[in-house]
């Protein structure tokens, strides 16, 4: 499978897959390998990447005719499913299977669960760690286990999903602060991935939001930390907006869930009050995918209209009704800047850059004054730019 990778992220991969190398050696195992198939250059800010096109090659490890392909964290409500590389989309059964073994037939109070599948046959196995030393009838069954998990973890290195990093606690968090947080620290700082955090030497989305809910003890907390602190709060609107977002991600249809153990991860989050640390990167992400999601429906139903140019270049006017159907937040040392995608009652598409404090919400119509700035085209689309807006 092929992945683009901004280069601090290519070391950190190829550290995982040194200490895969080692394991597979002792357990006679064909490691996975790595090359460079192509590069590309983005431009941030006035300043190029060098970003690495890489291949990983490499199977899950197999014994006795089967092989590794989820690991099972049970759940009150449902399971986590940590897949291990270009593994096939799992029976949506395995989404709620109790923590039953197939080998002892012993339905235990099991934390994870090894899910296997037959090489010829297809068929899968649910086993429990105690009994992989019988079922596969290897004398190290909890190395291979843990390689199992080494390659799941490497994917999502790979794909910079983070909703299985982190560190293991026991603490409960209510999953619509989590999310009311990060919608308020979005708003402020832009959405910032793993990935960008190593590029610009910042803090990722996921840990400001442990940084913020998981404080210090009060002797040790500085001014720093309670300003920040006033800063991130959550305001009436952000908190609406979690709201949106944790419901539309409860009521997901299952049948929209199929195909995408994703989306079936998220959806079973919003099921539940309350999340664990280790878990916060995937709740954080439902304010993005939540986002996606309304902007895909606002295209859809912006299909129908044929856009045209507006305003004259070079006045300052005011134009009413303009939806926002999509925004991006670009993040860099100097702050954030907002693109703006917009619409007004006739489908005529406008665009803007804004790095203001007067942020627009998207999926909100507003009055805006602004300059027009030129009448261009994108995609055979025409397109009216705005420079300078404000809100009326």
């Amino acid at each position: 499978m092929q992945y683009t990778l901004a280069e601090p992220a290519l070391a950190r991969v190829q550290a995982k897959l040194s200490k895969l190398a080692k394991i597979a050696d002792k357990l006679g195992l064909s490691a996975p390998t790595l090359t460079e198939v192509g590069q590309e250059y983005r431009t941030i800010d006035g300043q190029d990447y060098r970003y690495v096109v890489i291949e990983v090659a490499g199977t899950a490890p197999c014994l006795a005719g089967w092989s590794f392909v989820a690991i099972l964290e049970h759940r009150e409500d449902g399971n986590l499913l940590k897949c291990v590389p270009d593994s096939d989309p799992l029976p949506t059964s395995y989404r709620t299977n109790e923590p039953l073994c197939d080998h002892c037939k012993l339905n235990r109070q099991r934390k994870d669960t090894y899910l296997v599948r037959h090489m010829e046959t297809g068929e899968y196995r649910q086993v429990g760690r105690q009994c992989l030393r019988d079922f596969l009838g290897h004398e190290n069954p909890e190395t291979i286990a843990q390689y199992a998990e080494m390659l799941a973890d490497l994917a999502e290195t790979c794909t910079d999903t983070e909703g299985m990093i982190g560190v293991h606690g026991t603490p409960q968090y209510r999953i619509a602060e989590v999310l009311a947080w990060t919608a308020s620290a979005t708003e402020k700082d832009g959405y910032v991935s793993r990935k960008t955090a190593e590029e610009q030497g910042t803090r990722a989305t996921v840990d400001t939001i442990r940084y913020l809910m998981i404080p210090p003890p009060r002797a040790y907390r500085s001014s720093t930390y309670e300003r920040d602190l006033t800063k991130y709060q959550p305001d009436t609107r952000q908190i609406d907006f979690a709201t949106a977002a944790l419901t539309w991600c409860h009521d997901l249809p299952i049948e929209q869930t199929v195909g995408s153990d994703y989306l079936w991860n998220i959806r079973l989050l919003a099921q539940q009050d309350h999340v664990i640390s280790r878990n916060f990167g995937l709740a954080c992400s439902i304010i993005q995918a939540y986002r996606r999601q309304q902007e895909q429906e606002a295209e859809r139903r912006q299909a129908q209209f044929i856009s045209t140019h507006v305003g004259t270049v070079g006045k300052r006017q005011v134009f009413t009704g303009l939806t926002v159907i999509s925004l991006r937040e670009i993040v860099s040392q100097f702050g954030v800047k907002i693109f703006y995608n917009f619409a007004d009652p006739t489908g005529n598409r406008l665009i803007c850059w804004h790095s203001g404090q007067d942020r627009l919400d998207q999926g909100q119509t507003y009055t805006l004054k602004a300059s027009v700035k030129e009448h261009g085209e994108f995609r055979g689309v025409k397109q009216t730019t705005l420079a300078r807006i404000a809100r009326i």
